[in-house]
């Protein structure tokens, strides 16, 4: 029998190659090269199909790599398929379980087996060891995923036992590919299987481990040396492997990813390596490892995602991290990773707007601190915390509490770093921050200023840290009045940021933002409107919609629309605001109220004169109760009310307050600060309103003459003013 049957295959062999007729042969799946014994050499046209990928390196045939769907083709396979799934629904699963053709067949049939909601059989594929993945066969497939994979695992570890042990850690890496630089990374681990060990730091038989896993069609090797596997292929994986085999797996990927950290962020010039670590690390459930090289891991990759925007991956790591960890059988509620992380996750909420959320881990962190004596006043813990607190109580609108606090903050950081270190140095500049919030920006600019000189000396022009302070300076400038030396400030640093590498995207946000607000403050309003909507979009994609710093794009744009004669599409953004800072700040918050005294200005250029008069007279009591009567804000409300105050013909009433402001307005920001001016423009109309002619002409002559020499006689404020027009004011909320 089995000399016929050779005798079969030979003469077919000769039949295809005698030329008598054209031929296409197809060899579907092959996974060994002895079918290269059954291949005719002439005569006809052969195709072979195999996951070896051996078989392109074979310099007879032509290579043709067939890969899985893009995105576009699988959105478009699973909404044929799945019914009623939305476009936005059908890319979410495909992100998911990858873009292999099987698995997207096999995704469909098992909901067509279980009858389940797409999010529901989503989340259930999302639980580990369910066996989910060994029903809903396809029906143009032989096998299920879970059954090819049982399959090729058993090949696998026939052929290379070792290849196995590699293969197995993917049940546990996440779904973007995997450096073989990480997973060498595993030779200086001491926690890892002896037989991995080997295999990682033998320079032979690492490669054709991995090349082994790739013959069997279980992964993928990239041009960029890493190592490939769907993401419905690593969730069978846990199903298929035994439990002993699971934790094995999983002690192995903690122990890499553990020797991997390359160390605290933020000293690093690299962060190349915390980069092909973060995909893996909440995966692989690293916060539950009781390795301490894996719990520091952990707190530097939480503070890496923040570093660099992935605001909800550092919230999701900190969350299993504090939640694992507090546990008095772990590590215990007081111990000194538990309080750095809460830190950490207080500074990825706030960065999402989470505002409440992260005041109250701030709360119970510096609680915490307290209650143990090991942490004394000027313990570095207490330092750090003490300067989210600040933060949490700037964003509060609690403005003279912050400052109070900063203050204190830095003269502890001196105490405790010195002045030239790089901790001090960030102390230094959020207490400007709250110098500037409570108004006072001469003290704001001094502090920056020194900052800025420090920032560009030891980190260069093209840091992120540089063109934080850049902007910060350029504030404090815009606060004086000092428009065009702001606009000099950012056009020399502003640039650099193309050429960044992983900025923060919240520095350039903040530098382009102000760049805009000092063009409109310098009368080239068209074009700060283009560039404020630009910042707004960037915000909004980058932040989310509900962000202190999206709000106050969003504001910013809709004060230059109404400057601009759009009051409709203003009066549309202004509410939204009012609304958003409601929503998230209060009633109170000094950022709501800014936001209602720009509304008002809106109903104004409506004709909505009572409205105005309304909100002016609510805004403009409350801004005097929460920052006081001195403060910029309320310099700015108590203007607009006495312009409502004259449009409603109490000019008696509108005199007496102008006066009132104009004089607060030169003690506060000086004679020549461009609001001192228009509050003056102001006052001089309502002198001659109420038959003081002489003495208003002269005012408003002087006020002319000050405002052509600050912005220039081309200024549309200056024809404004000598058109006899009264000047309206709004407001610029400002970062915190």
């Amino acid at each position: 029998m089995q000399r016929s049957t050779e005798q079969t295959v030979a003469g077919v062999i000769a039949r295809l190659e005698s030329r008598q007729f054209s031929y296409i042969l197809v060899f579907d799946g092959a996974e060994d090269s002895e079918i290269r014994q059954l291949t005719p050499t002439v005569g006809g046209n052969v195709i072979v199909t195999s996951r070896d990928p051996e078989w392109a390196y074979d310099p007879s045939s032509a290579r043709l790599e067939v890969p899985g769907f893009d995105r576009a083709e699988a959105i478009q396979f699973l909404r044929k398929r799945g019914g009623r799934l939305s476009g936005q629904e059908a890319d979410g699963l495909a992100r998911a379980i990858g873009l292999l053709p099987l698995a997207l067949e096999q995704l469909t049939a098992l909901q067509l087996a279980t009858g389940q909601p797409w999010e529901e059989l989503l989340a259930r594929l999302n639980e580990p060891f369910t066996g989910i993945l060994s029903t809903g066969q396809p029906s143009h497939y032989p096998y299920t995923v879970s059954a090819s994979l049982q399959l090729a695992l058993t090949q696998l570890g026939a052929a290379n036992p070792v290849a196995l042990l590699i293969f197995e850690l993917f049940a546990w890496l996440g779904s973007e590919p995997v450096s073989i630089v990480l997973l060498r990374c595993g030779r200086a681990a001491g926690q890892i299987s002896p037989p991995l060990l080997r295999a990682l730091r033998d320079p032979v038989q690492l490669p054709k481990a991995i090349a082994d896993i790739c013959r069997y069609g279980l992964a993928r090797l990239t041009t960029a040396r890493q190592v490939e596997v769907q993401p419905l292929m690593r969730l069978a994986l846990r199903d298929a492997l035994s439990p002993e085999a699971r934790d094995r797996a999983r002690r192995n990927v903690h122990a890499i990813l553990a020797v991997a950290n390359p160390g605290w962020p933020d000293d690093l010039a690299s962060l190349d390596m915390h980069r092909e670590m973060a995909p893996h690390v909440l995966p692989s459930d690293l916060a539950s490892s009781t390795l301490d090289t894996a719990q520091r891991a952990v707190h530097h990759q939480i503070r890496y995602h923040y570093l660099f925007g992935d605001y909800r991956d550092a919230c999701l790591l900190a969350e299993a991290a504090v939640t694992r960890w507090q546990d008095s059988d772990f590590l215990g509620p007081g111990h000194a990773l538990v309080l750095l992380v809460i830190r950490e996750w207080a500074n990825a909420l706030r960065a999402l707007g989470d505002y409440q959320r992260a005041r109250e881990l701030s709360e119970d962190g510096m609680s915490r601190l307290q209650g143990n004596p090991e942490y004394g006043h000027n313990h570095p813990y207490r330092i750090a915390m003490e300067a989210s607190l600040a933060v949490d109580f700037r964003i509060a609108g609690e403005y003279r509490k912050a400052l109070r606090i900063a203050e204190e903050n830095y003269r502890r950081h001196v105490d405790r770093y010195g002045e030239a270190s790089g901790h001090t140095t960030r102390s230094h500049h959020n207490l400007a921050v709250s110098l500037r919030l409570v108004g006072d920006f001469r003290a704001a600019e001094n502090v920056d200023r020194e900052i800025l000189t420090r920032q560009h000396e030891n980190l260069g022009v093209e840091h992120s840290r540089t063109l934080l302070s850049a902007n910060a300076l350029a504030e404090d400038l815009y606060g004086l009045g000092r428009y065009r030396e702001a606009l000099d400030i950012l056009r020399r640093y502003l640039p650099t940021q193309s050429r960044m590498r992983g900025a923060p995207e919240r520095a350039v946000l903040l530098a382009r933002r102000t760049a805009a607000l000092v063009q409109r403050a310098l009368g080239e309003r068209a074009q700060a409107l283009e560039w404020l909507l630009a910042h707004y979009h960037d915000s909004n994609v980058s932040l989310g919609s509900d962000h202190e710093s999206t709000l106050a794009a969003m504001m910013s744009y809709a004060n230059a629309l109404r400057q601009l004669g759009r009051t409709e599409e203003a009066y549309i953004h202004a509410t939204d605001v009012v609304g958003a800072y409601r929503r998230a700040f209060g009633q109170a918050n000094p950022l709501t109220l800014a936001a209602e005294v720009n509304l008002a200005v809106i109903f104004r250029a409506q004709g909505e004169r009572t409205r105005a008069r309304q909100a002016d007279t609510v805004a403009s009591e409350a801004l005097r109760d929460v920052v006081g009567d001195r403060h910029p804000f309320t310099v700015t409300a108590l203007t607009n009310l006495a312009t409502d105050l004259s449009l409603a013909g109490d000019h008696t009433g509108a005199r007496h307050l102008s006066e009132q402001v104009f004089e607060l307005a030169q003690d506060i920001c000086g004679p020549d600060h461009p609001a001192t001016l228009v509050a003056g423009a102001n006052l001089a109309l309502d002198w001659v309103a109420t038959g003081a002619s002489a003495s208003g002409e002269q005012l408003l002559e002087n006020m002319l003459s000050s405002l052509r020499r600050t912005l220039g006689p081309a200024h549309p404020t200056v024809t404004e003013v000598a058109c006899g027009h009264r000047i309206e004011c709004d407001i610029e909320p400002p970062s915190t």
